[in-house]
């Protein structure tokens, strides 16, 4: 109740009136002009609270009613843009024979290993790694500089690689009388070795870093050296099938890059995305991870594989091959119009308005059973297509479909024995050329180096 309805309710008779005057005619009279004006007040502010709150309530209501429709428009704009026409039709394959325009590396019978490790590596890393390592142990002690020379350098580095194809447990059995390993010990001392290791430098910790910038590099400490290996590696010419996907470096200490992928052969360590041979396992680009950054152009997934497809020479027909990780439509898309065709593992989420048989109808068809549609999206065809093994498996491709089709052995647990299965074309080019990067993981693993070495990043 509000303070002016109580005032009114709670008002008294005026003073400086006897009982008799009060029960006058005239005071009557008074009384009652007295108790319609009051009675009228009170009505009028009964019925100014009553409109005000219903003025309140409508305006409320309006609100609510102006978001509603608002959200349903935009409900329905997305629904537009994101509409999709999936059909069923023979998905034309595209003429996509391999241009190869790229210059032939220079053959020489005169080149050693060592050479063809430095047209990875690069002279410039031993430069690099020699003056910061010096300038470090400078920084450390001044009166007691390391004074390593690049050749030193060349030196403990042969010595890192060396040590890979050995299974000592601890580097102390390279210098010990009875495990002496002759190339390591003749070429430096044991002393020597660790004295290198402890100054092993790539930046100059006296340039400061502001953490806080939005463009901080978490990976500054060793950001030159990953540069010029990455430029190095652009330069080879590329062949024509070849394959992205993820690898970690081994890595178990505190990092707050370091990821956990439970999948890999490496579970814990620093991420790289590769661009790699199909068939060759030749690393020809990769980015080193340090956190998904906040300037995306077409999502984090697509703007990785267009990064590392960069120096893929454009409208050469090269094929690219990607897991489901980084498949979407948009991606496909835009290397279609950079003349590169690509072939991924699809999550079914990203295939809008897909109507193809489900899981359950292939199942009951049995092994083999597949399923295709077709659709085009700002002039460029894509086919996806599922197939059901042990499970259904999804590709989409701007090159194969299911055609032509052939066979594949499979063991039956329920014959007891192998059986052949159809297999569309799609699933066994992506079989065939999907493996690059999980070579390289292959081969480093048959001479990684085993000394721990310290975290420098």
């Amino acid at each position: 109740m509000t303070a002016k309805r109580l005032s009114i309710r709670n008002a008294v008779i005026p003073n400086g009136l006897s009982e008799d005057e009060i029960n006058s005619s005239e005071s009557e009279d008074e009384m009652s002009k007295m108790t319609h004006a009051l009675r009228n007040e009170l009505n009028m502010s009964e019925n100014s609270s009553t409109s005000e709150s219903d003025s309140d309530e409508s305006e409320e209501n309006e609100s609510k009613e102006s978001k509603r429709k608002e959200k349903v428009e935009t409900n329905q704009n997305l629904k537009k843009k994101k509409r999709m026409h999936w059909v069923k039709k023979d998905f034309v394959a595209p003429t996509a024979d391999f241009a190869d325009n790229m210059p032939s590396p220079p053959i020489h019978d005169e080149l050693e290993p060592i050479d063809y490790f430095y047209i990875m590596f690069g002279k410039q890393s031993t430069t690099l790694l020699t003056n910061q390592s010096n300038l470090y142990s400078v920084q450390k002690d001044p009166n007691k500089p390391a004074r390593i020379s690049e050749t030193e350098m060349e030196h403990f580095i042969g010595i890192l690689l060396m040590t890979g194809i050995y299974s000592f447990p601890e580097q102390r059995y390279f210098w010990s009388s009875n495990t002496r390993v002759e190339s390591i010990s003749s070429v430096m001392s044991q002393d020597r070795f660790l004295e290198l290791k402890k100054y092993l430098h790539v930046t100059d910790n006296s340039i400061p870093q502001n953490r806080t910038d939005a463009n901080f590099d978490r990976a500054h400490k060793v950001r030159p050296l990953l540069n010029i290996v990455k430029e190095n590696f652009r330069t080879i010419p590329k062949e024509e099938k070849l394959s992205v996907d993820e690898q970690i470096i081994p890595f178990k200490d505190r990092s707050i890059m370091k990821q956990h992928m439970p999948k890999k052969p490496n579970r814990w360590g620093y991420k790289m995305f590769l661009l790699a041979g199909g068939k060759s396992g030749i690393c020809y680009d990769f980015i080193f991870y340090t956190g998904k950054g906040n300037q995306e152009q077409h999502g984090f997934c697509t703007d990785i594989v267009l990064n590392v497809c960069e120096t893929v020479p454009h409208f050469a027909n090269h094929k690219v091959y990607f897991d489901n990780y980084f498949t979407t439509i948009r991606l496909q898309v835009e290397l279609k119009k950079l003349g590169i065709f690509a072939v991924g593992t699809v999550r079914p989420n990203r295939l809008i308005d897909l109507n193809i048989k489900n899981a359950k109808d292939l199942s009951r068809e049995g092994r083999g059973a597949m399923d295709h549609r077709v659709t085009e999206v700002k002039g460029v065809e894509l086919c996806v297509t599922r197939w059901y093994d042990n499970n259904a498996v999804n590709c989409l491709s701007t090159l194969y479909g299911c055609e032509p089709i052939d066979s594949v052995q499979r063991w039956s647990s329920k014959q007891k024995n192998h059986i052949q299965i159809r297999r569309p074309q799609v699933i066994k080019a992506y079989n065939e050329h999907m493996g690059g990067v999980d070579l390289i993981d292959m081969l480093i693993s048959l001479y990684r180096k085993m000394l721990v070495q310290k975290n420098i990043i």
